[in-house]
């Protein structure tokens, strides 16, 4: 090889002697092959090094953006910015928050996987180019492949951190209005807050479940119950057909309501009242053993929160159970 020296590229000027000699003599006996080949593993370095000096920046990124979602949930849950619709900032917050550190998690430990692979191809300096890396025989596999795989999934997981908290801003700009709409509904006379519905009795708070289907545009069959009526206190018509049973419970002093009213509630409902969706309301909560029961039943429970959404604060029916109202046509 005959080295330019008006080239803007030339060997570094060595100062031991013996180093220059070894230098001379290597790039003297290189060939097109040998230099074509170390110019592809410099480049394959200098991806790879990029590689991780981009997906350190994002794991910081990510790492900042999981302390500031982390105090702004902390500032909700002690400021509640919007009081009447708390609960639904906080969940907003906590998913945000939730995606958020799990997608960094992922990010470090991917970081870490990085700089073995790196540290796998430094390894490799002083290898031989030709024969093993580049030569025609072809089999080596470049840890740099593995490197942009995993530098893929950061690049995902970054833009997952990226939709966590334009989702959060979305729920919190309908949490506003929710607050909004909440805070009206308050100031009428069809508010019942529930300290009013705690001076019930169960009559009135059966009543009170059946003015509130009416109220959300239902047809109240069965507006009280009584004697004989086999577990179903308020029996309600959806526009679209769909039949509602409720059964009420105002406790004392926040009561849990047991297992034992659930079952009674799940063998009536169905088979004797015809019921699609089937519904316990109570004033006050219910035990663990209840909860159970009217999950693994598909039986809705509408506690003293949700209790709250629907009677004081105006939230319908449908949003209070979860369940889909009926079509437009049917209205």
């Amino acid at each position: 090889m005959i080295i330019d020296r008006t080239a803007r590229v030339v060997p570094t000027k060595f100062r031991d002697k013996m180093l220059r000699e070894w230098m001379g003599d290597w790039i003297g006996k290189a060939g097109p092959d040998e230099l074509l080949a170390s110019f592809l593993w410099c480049l394959e370095g200098y991806a790879a090094r990029s590689i991780c000096q981009d997906a350190a920046r994002l794991e910081k990124k990510a790492s900042l953006m999981r302390e500031k979602g982390s105090g702004r949930l902390a500032s909700i849950r002690e400021g509640h910015p919007l009081p009447y619709a708390a609960a639904e900032c906080l969940a907003a917050g906590e998913k945000a928050v939730a995606r958020t550190g799990a997608a960094a998690e992922k990010i470090r430990s991917l970081c870490k996987d990085l700089d073995v692979l790196f540290r796998s191809l430094q390894d490799e300096f002083g290898s031989d180019l030709v024969e093993t890396r580049h030569g025609e025989a072809g089999g080596y596999i470049s840890p740099l492949d593995e490197m942009m795989q995993k530098w893929d999934q950061v690049i995902d997981l970054d833009l997952e951190i990226e939709e966590a908290w334009e989702q959060f801003a979305r729920d919190f700009d309908e949490a506003g209005s929710l607050h909004g709409r909440r805070e009206e509904y308050i100031k009428n006379e069809h508010s019942f807050p529930l300290e009013k519905i705690d001076s019930f009795d169960a009559g009135n708070f059966e009543i009170l479940i059946s003015w509130l289907a009416f109220r959300d545009g239902l047809k109240v069959i069965r507006e009280k119950g009584g004697a004989g009526d086999l577990g179903a206190d308020v029996i309600a018509k959806v526009p679209d057909g769909r039949t509602v049973v409720f059964q009420c419970k105002h406790t004392r002093g926040g009561r849990a309501v047991g297992s034992g009213a659930l079952q009674k509630l799940n063998g009536t409902a169905r088979q004797v009242h015809g019921a699609d969706i089937v519904v316990m309301v109570a004033s006050g909560g219910y035990s663990d053993p209840a909860v159970e029961f009217a999950h693994s039943q598909e039986i809705h429970l509408v506690d003293r929160q949700a209790l709250q959404r629907w009677a004081e604060y105006g939230d319908p029916v449908y949003s209070v159970l979860g369940v889909p109202p009926p079509a437009a046509g049917t209205l």
